[in-house]
């Protein structure tokens, strides 16, 4: 997928879940953000939003939509960093297009309505806001944003179903502001907060700084916690993500290497994996259970943690690019093809 076609997805994307959050926070519950039931509908706001995100362009960029999910993911290896900067423009842009929708159509009431800090969902801390004060709120965003980027980096995973993806990440996010609307209006989103803070002004913006750098710091350590949970480097198994059209051919180094059966003449030399991919076996051998399939078109990926055969190796093979990055792999540069 390239990346201009990440930059839009993630534009609509994150236009979303600004209308089905913050927007459901402005237009339905007012200024009672800390009513129990404002807090509940706000809260399944935004776990809505984001499962419709995920459902709807998901299959285009993933439907990162958060500028620190992007982190997470850029940090674990598993895009890089000009694709990065495709997802940090576009989430930027969607945020600050919903939040100026908002302001155009909750300017369209009735009632006379000014924008400020504490009318338009912004994330605050203390200094008569109503909210927890500052190490709260650092502690707050640092630890759910964690656990939002855990959340997406155990949909890489070996066996996940893509189908689960929305419900998982929108109830996680759910539950997040389920907790955190009390303590700083729940950011655990750069963009979100952005998004609304160029409208509010204020506070809003003088704050905004926080709810950039404790997000990226929770982001950073979920990554941190991951590898040490699931690391697949420590591990003798296989840890491919199977997806839909997908089919993994890795199996443990410590397997026996017996003769393959090669049905495409192209792969029968060699390097039935592509100069690179592995070391020259003289005999033409490799691996049990890693027979080769696609055929001359099909092109080879591998996760950005598989390294050698002396670790784990995961390499799978899909029909286009688009399918094998949507299940978190990388194409093998090293391939003479490429």
């Amino acid at each position: 997928m390239n990346n201009g076609r990440i930059l839009v997805a993630e534009i609509i994307g994150t236009t979303i879940l600004m209308l089905g959050g913050p927007g459901v926070a402005v237009l339905a519950a007012g200024t009672g953000y800390l009513d129990g039931a404002a807090v509940l509908a706000v809260s399944f706001g935004f776990g809505l939003a984001v499962l419709v995100a995920i459902y709807t362009v998901g299959h285009v960029s993933g439907a990162h939509i958060n500028p620190a999910i992007t982190v997470g993911m850029l940090a674990y290896g598993a895009i890089t960093w000009s694709r990065a900067f495709a997802y940090w423009a576009g989430q930027l842009a969607g945020a600050v297009l919903g939040g100026f929708l908002i302001w155009a159509i909750r300017s369209g009431a009735p009632d006379a309505w000014d924008t400020n800090p504490l009318n338009f969902a912004t994330n605050l801390w203390d200094e008569g806001s109503g909210y927890f004060g500052f190490w709260p709120m650092v502690i707050t965003e640092i630890l759910l944003t964690a656990v939002l980027v855990l959340a997406v980096l155990s949909s890489t995973r070996r066996g996940y179903s893509g189908a689960v993806l929305g419900l998982h990440i929108g109830m996680t996010l759910t539950l997040i502001h389920l907790i955190s609307i009390p303590v700083d209006n729940t950011s655990v989103n750069p963009a979100r907060s952005l998004g609304m803070a160029v409208f509010a002004g204020g506070d809003a913006v003088e704050q905004l700084w926080a709810f950039f750098v404790f997000p990226v710091l929770g982001a950073l350590l979920a990554v941190v916690l991951w590898l040490v949970i699931d690391d697949p480097r420590l591990t003798d198994g296989v840890t491919a993500t199977e997806a839909s059209g997908a089919a993994v051919i890795g199996t443990p180094a410590s397997a026996e290497r017996t003769a393959p059966t090669v049905s495409d003449p192209v792969r029968s030399g060699l390097y039935p994996f592509g100069m690179g991919s592995h070391a020259p076996l003289d005999s033409g051998a490799m691996p049990a259970g890693f027979p080769v399939k696609g055929n001359v078109d099909s092109m080879l990926y591998h996760r950005p943690d598989s390294r050698n055969y002396g670790a784990t190796v995961a390499e799978v093979w899909f029909d286009s690019p688009e399918a094998a990055e949507a299940a978190g792999f990388v194409k093998a540069n090293t391939h003479p093809s490429d």
